[in-house]
């Protein structure tokens, strides 16, 4: 079985296996200053500090000899009682885990990017359901329903599985965020969210079409704030309402940053439609999985910053 080890990030632990952690090392999300342990008998360590993990925080400009290091610790400290460091020379502090390594658009893409290349047998096939949905609307129910009556049933057909399958896409790229593979089948396997889905999704229309109809910026702001709703409703389960309220905590601070995602993510699938249509294969599901990635991080970051919301 893999080594596993205990991370602590305020009053928060979470368990993550040793190449997971080297992989989070290595993409700089991990700050140098986290607390790790291997198992609950264990004091906890500074991660940067310990024999299985410092040498990763250090460059080959900064190795030193064990011998060295000893000699410079003392006139380490000595300096810094004498001279105070500049502030960007200040370990990590939590709002600088925030806001360099919780929220970063170019993290997330690597992520994503690198997810999608490791796990081609399922987003492939993903795509191409996706696409046969999209096609489906647009020849199939256009051209060949005929009748009112017979084109609102296999309307209302295609957007209940369109719904559930939008549901399911969203649970996939979250169980990828928490390293886990899911088979196919998870795309299909929220149905039982469909109600509370398509109930939040109206509230969540009806809000942003009454910020835009009152001024077009508050529409853009209510539409960033509760961005995250549908992701709540998969991951955690929340209600109606309090999928909204929850969006609208793990967005505070964020809202012009989360624009900004919103931004590079459409014109990475616009550049991938201009390549005829085919860039969409690997732009789509890698600006999907980003999106989950930076929902994660952001969902734990407040989780860690309120005990009390942890469990719930």
């Amino acid at each position: 079985m893999a080594q596993q080890w205990n991370i602590k990030k305020g009053d928060t632990e979470k368990k993550v296996e040793e190449k997971v952690l080297i992989e989070w090392i290595e993409q700089g999300d991990v700050p140098a200053d986290i607390l790790i342990r291997a198992s609950e008998a264990d004091a906890w360590k500074v991660i940067s500090q310990t024999e299985e993990f410092g040498h990763l925080y250090k460059t080959p400009d900064t190795q030193k000899s064990p011998d060295l290091e000893e000699s410079t610790r003392y006139e380490d400290k000595e300096d810094s009682q004498e001279h105070p460091p500049h502030e960007e020379e200040k370990s990590f502090s939590e709002e600088d885990i925030v806001q360099e390594g919780v929220f970063s658009i170019k993290k997330a893409l690597v992520f994503g990017f690198r997810t999608l290349f490791k796990n081609l047998g399922f987003f492939l096939p993903m795509v191409v359901i996706l696409a046969a949905f999209t096609l489906f609307d647009a020849f199939v129910i256009e051209r060949l329903v005929t009748g009112n009556v017979l084109r609102l049933v296999v309307y209302l057909g295609y957007y209940i599985l369109y719904f559930i399958l939008t549901l399911g896409v969203i649970k996939a790229t979250i169980l990828f965020c928490d390293n886990d593979n899911p088979s196919l089948g998870v795309l299909f396997s929220q149905s039982h969210l469909l109600l509370k889905y398509i109930a939040a999704t109206f509230l969540y229309s009806a809000i942003v079409m009454a910020g835009f109809v009152l001024l077009i910026v508050p529409g853009v702001i209510w539409m960033i704030k509760f961005f995250f709703y549908d992701y709540f409703i998969v991951d955690r389960n929340a209600g109606i309402i309090e999928s909204i309220e929850m969006s609208d905590r793990i967005t505070k601070g964020f809202k012009w940053k989360i624009l900004l995602m919103g931004l590079v993510f459409v014109g990475l699938n616009l550049l991938g439609l201009f390549m005829l249509g085919i860039g969409l294969l690997v732009t789509v599901p890698a600006t999907l999985l980003a999106t989950a990635y930076i929902y994660r991080q952001l969902e734990e970051n407040h989780s860690s910053q309120q005990p009390g919301d942890a469990g719930s």
